[in-house]
């Protein structure tokens, strides 16, 4: 009987937790898994994501990275790699999200990221003048973005001590509750 299991494991990069969800003959025994949160950037390679680059530099984790680091231990522990999906990096320009979704699929096209099976973009959900635009681009931009993530974690002005994510603090608004001032 085959069944599914969610285990978390420490990230490779820039998550608190990596998710994976296995489907195994038995919980000894995993065949397949899929990541389902996983990112690849290369900040001195594009401008998307400049935010992001000031405070990492030129960092770049690449298709061939992830291979390196993830495929290829799990298909030498006999775990084949059903799928990944690549998790937005912080893009900060109207459009940003569309030119990761682009870039991303350039990868894939290139058969650089064999294995993914889903982009999740980003997309300002709070700009009003931009967002469907936004939207309809980035479906255009790859047939593998299946979802949008808008971090939303806010608890007051970022100041490294807070919850709020880093984010949010980008803008500094507290969407849930009503804008900057609360």
């Amino acid at each position: 009987m085959k069944r599914t299991i969610v285990a978390t494991i420490l990230p490779l990069l820039l998550s608190p937790l990596k998710i994976y969800a296995v489907d195994v003959e038995s919980p000894a025994s995993p065949s397949r898994i899929v990541d389902s949160h996983h990112h690849y950037l290369d900040l001195g390679g594009n401008n998307f994501s400049s935010w992001l680059g000031g405070l990492f530099g030129e960092f770049a984790y690449t298709a061939e990275d992830y291979t390196a680091d993830v495929v290829e231990p799990l298909a030498e522990s006999n775990i084949t790699l059903s799928g990944s999906i690549h998790v937005e990096i912080l893009p900060d320009t109207p459009f940003g999200g569309v030119e990761e979704a682009a870039w991303v699929q350039s990868l894939v096209d290139d058969g650089r990221a064999p294995n993914l099976r889903a982009i999740i973009g980003s997309c300002d959900l709070g700009d009003a003048e931009n967002v469907e635009k936004c939207l309809s681009q980035m479906v255009v931009a790859s047939p593998a973005v299946q979802g949008i993530r808008w971090i939303l974690d806010y608890v007051g002005p970022f100041n490294g001590n807070s919850a709020t994510h880093v984010n949010a603090a980008r803008k500094d608004i507290d969407y849930l509750r009503g804008g900057p001032d609360g």
